[in-house]
C-alpha cells in the first residue's frame, strides 16, 4: 500500500501537467483560429441589414468562413449592390395583412378618443379633416412598411397638410396607403363605411391589396402571385370571392350620389337594373358590396382619383373580373383602363365598374 501511495504521488503531477498542457493547446488553437475569422471579416467588410449580408466582392473571392454564411436561409450575398428582402408572395400577403389588422385595432381604439383637424380636401378648399386615428394608423403603416421593403417609395395619404411621400425611389415600385377610408364617416361613429386600405404596385400593376372593415374586423384581399380574392372574418375564416350569376335586372346598381348628377348615359343604363342604392363612407368599402354581389354594378361621378384610393380597389376589381367603362360621345360605353401612378390625376367621366360577365349581357361588349 505504501509503495502504491509513493507511485501515486510521483505520476500525479505529471498527469496533471499533461492535461494542462493539452487544454492550453487547444485553447491557443482555437484563439488563433478566432483570431483568423475576426481578420477575414474585418478584411469582408460586412454589411449586415435586416438579417442581410453584402460583400464587396464576389463569394468566391472569401474563404469558407465567411461563405459559410449565405448558406444560412435568412442571409444572400448581393454583388456590389444593397441588400434588398427577397420575399415570396405569400410573405407579403402575412406582412400586409397583419398591418391591416393592426390599423383597424389603432382606428377602433381611437373611437372615442380622436382629435379632429381640419385639412385641405382635393378642391383646394379647407373643408376636410383628419383624425389622430388616420395618423396613428399610418404612422403603423409606414414605420413597417419601411422595415420591411426599404427600398419600396411608400404614398400615404395623410401628411399634415399634403400628402406624404416616404422612403427611397425603386423605380415602378411603390405601396399606397390609405390609413382611414372614410373619416368623415369615422368621425360620424358611423357603423359602417369605415375602411383601411394597402396596396403594391409594380410596373403599373396592383400585385397585391388589402381593404380592411373597421366595423365588421373583415378584410378583403389578395397576395403577389394569386388569382384568387379572399374575404376573411375576424375569426381567421376565410372564403373565395366568386361572381354569382343573377339576371341584371334582378339586381340593384350602387351610387355615390343621386342619379340626376350622373351623364344621361349612366341615367339610361339604370333603367336596366331593378333599382339603385345611394351610398358613401369608403370607398373601399362602398365597391365591397359589388364584390360580395350584393349589388350588380357600381357607378362614380367624375372626380380627383389618388393613388391610394384607386390601386387597392381597381387592383381587387380586376382580379374578380370586374370592368371599367367611360360614356362614349355617342351614348353607349367604352372600356376604360385606370392607370395606377404616385400622382393624383383628375377623371372627366362618369365610371361604371361591372363585371364582364354582366357587361356581355348589357352588350358592353369587352372590345369596345
Amino acid at each position: 500500500l505504501a509503495r502504491d501511495i509513493a507511485i501515486a504521488e510521483r505520476t500525479t503531477p505529471a498527469v496533471e501537467r499533461d492535461l494542462l498542457a493539452a487544454r492550453n493547446a487547444r485553447l491557443e488553437s482555437a484563439n488563433a483560429r478566432l483570431q483568423e475569422i475576426l481578420a477575414e471579416i474585418r478584411r469582408a467588410i460586412l454589411v449586415v441589414h435586416h438579417d442581410a449580408i453584402r460583400l464587396i466582392a464576389p463569394p468566391e473571392k472569401y474563404p469558407e468562413s465567411i461563405r459559410h454564411f449565405a448558406r444560412r436561409p435568412k442571409l444572400q450575398f448581393r454583388n456590389g449592390e444593397p441588400m434588398k428582402a427577397e420575399l415570396n408572395g405569400h410573405a407579403v400577403g402575412i406582412i400586409l395583412k397583419e398591418l391591416v389588422r393592426r390599423a383597424m385595432t389603432i382606428i377602433r381604439n381611437e373611437r372615442h378618443v380622436f382629435e379632429a383637424t381640419a385639412k385641405q380636401s382635393l378642391s383646394g378648399n379647407m373643408d376636410d379633416v383628419f383624425t389622430t386615428a388616420d395618423t396613428k394608423a399610418q404612422q403603423a403603416y409606414v414605420k413597417s412598411l419601411g422595415e420591411c421593403f426599404p427600398s419600396y417609395t411608400i404614398v400615404a395619404e395623410e401628411g399634415s397638410v399634403e400628402p406624404l411621400v416616404a422612403g427611397p425611389l425603386r423605380p415602378g415600385a411603390f405601396f399606397t396607403v390609405d390609413p382611414l377610408d372614410g373619416t368623415r364617416a369615422f368621425v360620424r361613429r358611423q357603423s359602417h363605411g369605415v375602411g383601411t386600405m394597402v396596396a403594391l404596385v409594380e410596373q403599373g400593376q396592383v400585385t397585391s391589396a388589402y381593404i380592411g372593415d373597421i366595423n365588421t374586423h373583415e378584410i378583403y384581399g389578395y397576395r403577389p402571385g394569386s388569382h384568387s380574392v379572399h374575404r376573411i372574418s375576424e375569426y381567421e375564416t376565410s372564403e373565395r370571392l366568386t361572381h354569382v350569376g343573377i339576371p341584371v335586372a334582378g339586381q340593384y346598381a350602387l351610387l355615390r350620389d343621386p342619379p340626376e348628377a350622373y351623364s344621361p348615359s349612366s341615367r339610361a343604363l339604370l333603367q336596366n337594373f331593378k333599382s339603385y342604392e345611394v351610398e358613401g363612407g369608403s370607398i373601399g368599402i362602398w365597391l365591397a358590396r359589388l364584390w360580395k354581389r350584393e349589388v350588380g354594378a357600381a357607378l362614380l361621378l367624375p372626380g380627383v382619383e389618388t393613388p391610394w384610393d384607386t390601386a387597392p380597389i381597381v387592383g381587387i376589381s380586376k382580379m374578380l373580373g370586374y370592368r371599367f367603362y367611360r360614356p362614349s360621345a355617342t351614348g353607349g360605353w367604352l372600356v376604360h383602363d385606370p392607370i395606377i401612378t404616385e400622382r393624383t390625376s383628375h377623371r372627366d367621366h362618369d365610371l361604371l365598374v361591372i363585371h364582364e360577365r354582366d357587361a356581355l349581357a348589357l352588350a358592353l361588349s369587352p372590345s369596345n
